[in-house]
């Protein structure tokens, strides 16, 4: 996993669901949400990017830091469900 800056929208939580990410470089915007996760330490996206780059998202609460990672499985509905 890879430290990231990620911008998201905070609504009855905060970091409710990530909108862009700035990944090796490139500003990306997540296109949809495919799966999200909870653990004791984490939330976690599984996310596909406008350009179809698909990736898994961490957001480490205690730090307040995201960490990324490239998700080679292809997106689910990758050509459905823009927003």
């Amino acid at each position: 996993m890879e430290p990231v800056r990620v911008e998201s929208y905070s609504g009855a939580t905060v970091n409710e669901r990530p909108l862009r990410v700035y990944w090796r470089g490139r500003k990306m915007e997540v296109r949809k949400v495919f799966s999200r996760w909870r653990d004791p330490a984490h939330d976690g996206f599984r996310v596909i990017c406008r350009d179809g780059t698909v990736l898994r998202l961490l957001w480490h609460r205690e730090r307040d830091a995201w960490t990324a990672e490239f998700d080679p499985r292809p997106g689910r509905g990758s050509e459905e469900g823009t927003r």
